[in-house]
């Protein structure tokens, strides 16, 4: 039987949640509480009309409030009412009032408004809330949740917002989350969605037409929060950092896909599909820095182009992940940021590499490029405190130095041509005249090069490139690199030097 309870309790605007606790009494008024400390700790108000009768509080004309920075106006959401029914055993029950329609408004000082509706409906939906005053676990399920923009209006200058319609369903959902409120605020979730699909239309003002989907088979995540009582300046997050702000979340998604299709008076001009069999993201945000992870196996992408390339053109990466770390606090010691990316197993489809090497002459060997770059920055700013950045950077002033960078890895394999290398800079920030307004590096670094003069060779052969512009590489090839002395024909070494003094040398010759 269909019901159009929402089983997502006002819980999920902060999180959703790990282990259960041993059950104690908590009243409806310890709930509504709860979730009053998170709002108001990350900047929000939430309010309602409170009613009593019997076991069950029903709050009415839920409103959640955030004031932008600066008095720039206001997001705001209303519309709600729920029914907190305090049970036998000491849990309390949660549950939205039908219908299930969400009002959100945004206004910006100067530029104007935006109002959306959101229809909710849920079937076989359940919320549950156990624990102490202070430390409370909710705990829900679904068999499923769709969502459908029912309404959409603004006034912002040059947006138009007409013929824009969006619509999602997730499947067996469930998950909890546990909400500890003390001299901190802790929320630690985990979560299961099944099946998810969505889906979304627009015209923009050239009357162009925008179709696109999203699904997934299964994503499970998990996330861990940290937020100081005192609520938090979302221009000065810094100090939200020092009082103890912190993030962490993963997620796992399965049978991830995407399409578009653009068209402009029925006729397509571009269309476009991507898939990945797994996606993996993990994040961690604390005053130590950020911390980004991600994943993707086994993806492909399929185009067409209509008036250009009419035959649709594909490819697939067997693997492509990446790591980003900055910090973003001042301090007076070096600290850590690191950009590493590998990208295994890119593959053309055979009708790409048909249009331009039809005879086969270039290897069809899948493509790899890996990259590994860690540095050591000096911050003199704390770089979520935006107004102090604005202010040195109008001062003129560096908000942040180089002190050190090592490429731990370089490998570029593709068209049967390999680039391989390694290296490390220090910088002397002292010096900003020898390159032209930047700290003065002082290094070096190995550099190998294989199958370079077989792949100009075959380029000319296929007819990308002409002699003449051939003959020009060969010889800035010839300028710094050398011939590997293990006796490749085609291979060739260079090592690239930055002196104390200001110089570049390549193999021992002086460039700059």
């Amino acid at each position: 039987m269909k019901n159009t309870i929402c089983s997502v309790s006002l819980v999920s605007f902060a999180t959703l949640l790990t282990p259960q606790m041993a059950a104690a009494d908590i009243t409806a008024q310890d709930v509504w509480q709860s979730q009053k400390d998170v709002l108001a700790a990350v900047g929000g108000e939430l309010s309602g009309e409170v009613s009593r009768d019997g076991n069950s509080e029903t709050i009415s004309d839920v409103s959640i409030v955030f004031e932008l920075p600066f008095e720039q106006g206001r997001i705001q959401m209303t519309g709600l009412s729920l029914k907190l029914t305090e049970n036998e055993d000491g849990s309390v029950s949660i549950a939205y009032l039908e219908p299930v329609v969400m009002e959100l408004q945004g206004t910006i000082e100067g530029e104007g408004s935006v109002s959306a509706q959101v229809g909710i409906d849920v079937l076989n939906g359940l919320t549950v809330a156990k624990g102490e005053p202070s430390d409370i676990t909710w705990t829900y399920s679904a068999d499923q949740v769709a969502l459908e923009l029912l309404d959409l209006s603004g006034n912002i200058p040059e947006t138009d917002v007409s013929d824009f319609a969006v619509s999602g369903v997730i499947a067996d959902i469930s998950g909890q989350t546990r909400i500890q409120v003390a001299e901190q605020i802790i929320s630690e979730t985990s979560s299961t969605l099944g099946a998810q699909n969505f889906e979304y239309h627009f015209t923009d003002q050239l009357g162009t037409k925008t179709a696109a989907t999203a699904k997934a088979d299964t994503t499970i995540a998990e996330s861990d929060l940290v937020l100081p009582r005192g609520g938090m300046d979302i221009m000065n997050l810094a100090s939200a950092l020092k009082d103890g702000l912190k993030l962490s979340l993963t997620s796992s998604t399965t049978g991830y896909g995407t399409t578009q299709t653009v068209t402009v008076d029925d006729e397509v001009l571009s269309e476009q599909s991507t898939q990945s069999a797994l996606q993996e993201v993990s994040y961690a945000f604390d005053a130590e820095g950020i911390k980004m992870d991600g994943l993707a196996q086994d993806s492909q992408m399929e185009f067409v182009l209509a008036p250009i390339l009419p035959a649709p053109i594909s490819a697939s990466i067997a693997n492509i992940s990446g790591t980003l770390q900055l910090p973003v606090s001042a301090g007076e010691a070096p600290q850590d940021a690191e950009i590493d990316m590998v990208m295994d197993g890119l593959r053309m489809d055979e009708a790409l590499w048909s249009m331009f090497d039809p005879d086969q002459v270039l290897p069809r060997t899948p493509a790899k490029v890996e990259l590994g770059l860690t540095a050591q920055v000096r911050n003199f700013v704390d770089w979520l405190n935006f107004p102090q950045v604005q202010n040195v950077v109008e001062a003129g002033e560096r908000p942040v130095e180089p002190v050190a960078m090592s490429l731990n890895r370089l490998d570029i394999d593709m068209a049967g041509a390999k680039l391989t290398g390694t290296g490390d800079l220090s910088f002397d920030n002292d010096d900003t005249e020898t390159y032209g307004g930047v700290p003065k590096p002082v290094g070096g670094f190995d550099l190998t090069l294989n199958g370079i003069n077989t792949l100009i060779d075959n380029l000319i052969s296929i007819g990308l490139i002409q002699d003449q512009d051939a003959m020009g590489a060969r010889m800035m090839l010839g300028i710094v690199t050398n011939p590997d002395p293990s006796g490749d024909k085609d291979a060739l070494i260079s090592q690239i030097e930055l002196t104390e003094d200001g110089h570049i040398l390549a193999n021992g010759q002086r460039l700059k």
